[in-house]
């Protein structure tokens, strides 16, 4: 006969206990990563989650503001072709598939066509079925890749007003 013995808290209780995982961060909201601190829980400093910490008294991040928010235009039109390749697979795909799932009724009693009548207006029917949905959800992604592309767009023309009123596109004379 085996016995089991629980002795105290194990896996992330006993890690947050024994003070080996930094919860919280520095006054600056990072988590201290950057700091070169491999273990910076086995200092003991209250920042890093040592064993002075107390449950939910770590330093919260701070959330990013719209200038911390550094947009390249090329990378939003890149996202944007992603987007839209992705929607163009998909639509493949549901036109190659969705009317397989479109099925006939294995028999011809009344259960049978009834069940059959049902699965394939919850799947095909024209409004409110999976492929209705599945083809919004591929509009929706199309929509998201031209908004992504207009903001791209945006950030360009942005970024060129900003230069010329810096010195006409030249930037700050050196």
């Amino acid at each position: 006969m085996s016995e089991t013995r629980f002795d105290g808290p194990t896996g992330a209780e006993a890690a947050f206990a024994a003070g080996d995982v930094a919860f919280g961060g520095d006054a600056d909201g990072s988590n201290g990563a950057g700091s070169g601190d491999a273990l910076p829980a086995a200092n003991g400093s209250p920042d890093a989650g040592g064993p002075n910490i107390a449950p939910g008294a770590g330093v919260v991040p701070s959330v990013p503001s719209a200038a911390d928010i550094d947009v390249a235009p090329d990378r939003v039109a890149e996202v944007a072709r992603v987007i839209e390749a992705q929607a163009d697979a998909l639509e493949k795909k549901l036109s190659e598939h969705l009317g397989s799932l479109h099925i006939p009724a294995p028999a011809e009693d009344i259960v049978s066509k009834n069940a059959i009548a049902a699965w394939n207006d919850v799947v095909s029917a024209p409004e409110d079925s999976y492929a209705a949905h599945a083809r919004t959800y591929v509009e929706d992604l199309r929509s998201l890749a031209t908004q992504l592309r207009r903001a791209g767009e945006k950030y360009a023309e942005s970024d060129e007003e900003k230069a010329d009123a810096l010195g006409g596109g030249r930037g700050l004379p050196g």
